[in-house]
């Protein structure tokens, strides 16, 4: 006489159709199978049990390594900030003072490399009045830390434009300092120095 063969457990079926994860279906699978075929109350609990365990394993794939696409805030503040900096060096660039007071808080403070402290007023003042014209600025060693609502970002800078009809270049190093007001990442105050 032939063995009977055991039809798939409806439970089983209804797993199959759960399931998004091969490997969680492999698990289930096993799980039911190794269930026997008389049980009592415990080993029912014990079943119910691993079945629990193997749907919370379905419905959280990132267990088995799978990458979620959760945002980090951390990085959509830095962008945020870069972005913030990259106002902040257009309107340097293009001379664009409504752009530039944007990005500043009113408590805004520079100080710049021979030591002198303006105020966001004085520095946009000076700015104005200024005769050089600002033709391209590289960065490069940019990095930025956050403390919460504060940022620090340091970079290295080289400035090329012209005064008064002659060429000139400045190198330095640069401090900015950034705090999140009312949703909105400004900046509080930058140091600057010559670097070589």
């Amino acid at each position: 006489m032939k063995p009977r063969r055991r039809l798939p457990d409806p439970r089983l079926r209804r797993l199959e159709m759960l399931s998004h994860c091969g490997k969680c279906l492999h698990l289930c699978g096993l799980l039911i199978d190794a269930r026997p075929a008389k049980t009592s109350f415990s080993d029912g609990m014990k079943t119910l049990n691993a079945l629990l365990l193997a749907l919370a394993l379905i419905a959280n794939p990132s267990l088995f390594g799978e990458e979620t696409k959760a945002v980090n805030p951390d990085e959509s503040n830095i962008e945020a900030i870069a972005e913030r900096e990259n106002k902040y060096t257009d309107g340097l660039l293009k001379r664009n003072f409504e752009e530039l007071a944007s990005v500043f808080a009113d408590t805004y403070v520079n100080t710049s490399p021979s030591g002198q402290l303006r105020s966001k007023a004085e520095f946009l003042a000076a700015l104005k009045a200024d005769t050089s014209r600002i033709s391209e600025i590289k960065e490069s060693e940019k990095q930025t830390q956050l403390y919460g609502d504060t940022a620090v970002v340091t970079v290295k800078f080289e400035v090329q434009g012209t005064d008064q009809g002659e060429a000139f270049e400045f190198k330095g190093r640069a401090t900015d300092i950034w705090v999140k007001q009312n949703g909105q990442w400004v900046c509080v105050a930058v140091h600057s120095c010559s670097a070589k």
